[in-house]
């Protein structure tokens, strides 16, 4: 995944990735309000593809089992993509969780500024009521060194989230692209019932990848089409019978508890 200005892109990555392990190193703005106790930061990725089915699996490749490592394959490059693409804003949240925030005019904001090698990166978190749910948005701020571009507070994410974190989705935008870069809703019914959906759109080319992913108890269903992906594949897999389906170009196999290919039911 890329856009045009790749600069602040790998600088932005580099930074976040570094929060992710370094959270003290920076200096946060943040300090205790009197207006109350700040909302609970809420995850980038509350649902994920899960995928232990696969990797806690290893059946001997053969001609019988290439379905299921066929399944195996998309599977893991559907959460792959969503857990990539959406890498910068976890780093981003992940640094706001470690202090409260400061109430102003009923918004709560968290400040933090980065500097590394002369180039410098502050990060602007803001959470407004509404209703049952808040308004989020992650600003940034900064330069990079190895080009002329700055970021002036622009807004790198934003989204919608219900206080107890069951639904919401997330909006991302990158630096000269004026439309929405990446798209990921959510919705928990329970701990064993969800839904979630990605949708990745490049700005160099407009290609999307589009991945929708449901949990039903031990049922997993994952559809991911889109020019991003060779052909549209609909994967179906139970983690209690161990059987499941891969369906390409509208043609399904199927495989059997064993994983070696089966008849369809």
């Amino acid at each position: 995944m890329k856009f045009s200005q790749i600069s602040t892109f790998f600088f932005l990555l580099i930074i976040s990735v570094t929060l992710l392990f370094f959270t003290s190193c920076g200096e946060s703005s943040t300090s205790v309000d009197d207006g109350g106790d700040p909302p609970a930061i809420p995850e980038a990725i509350p649902v994920e593809v899960e995928t232990d089915y696969f990797t806690q699996n290893q059946p001997a490749f053969s001609e019988e089992t290439t379905a299921w490592y066929e399944a195996a394959g998309y599977a893991q490059a559907a959460a792959a993509s969503l857990n990539s693409g959406t890498l910068l804003g976890a780093g981003f949240l992940s640094i706001a969780q470690q202090s409260n925030g400061e109430l102003d005019d009923g918004i709560w904001e968290w400040t933090f500024t980065f500097s590394q090698g002369g180039e410098t990166l502050t990060i602007r978190l803001t959470a407004e009521a509404l209703g049952n749910a808040y308004q989020w948005n992650v600003y940034l701020s900064g330069n990079s060194l190895q080009s002329d571009e700055t970021l002036d507070n622009f807004l790198f994410m934003t989204g919608t989230v219900e206080s107890d974190g069951s639904s919401g989705n997330w909006d991302y935008y990158f630096p000269g692209f004026e439309s929405v870069a990446m798209d990921y809703e959510w919705e928990l019914t329970s701990e064993t019932s969800y839904t979630s959906d990605f949708i990745y759109t490049n700005p160099d080319t407009g290609s999307q990848a589009i991945i929708t992913y449901e949990r039903d108890g031990d049922v997993n269903t994952v559809n991911a089409s889109g020019d991003d992906f060779d052909t549209n594949a609909d994967l179906l897999w139970n983690t209690s019978t161990l059987e499941g389906s891969i369906t390409l170009d509208g043609v399904t196999t199927c495989w059997d508890s064993s994983f070696q290919e089966a008849a369809c039911d």
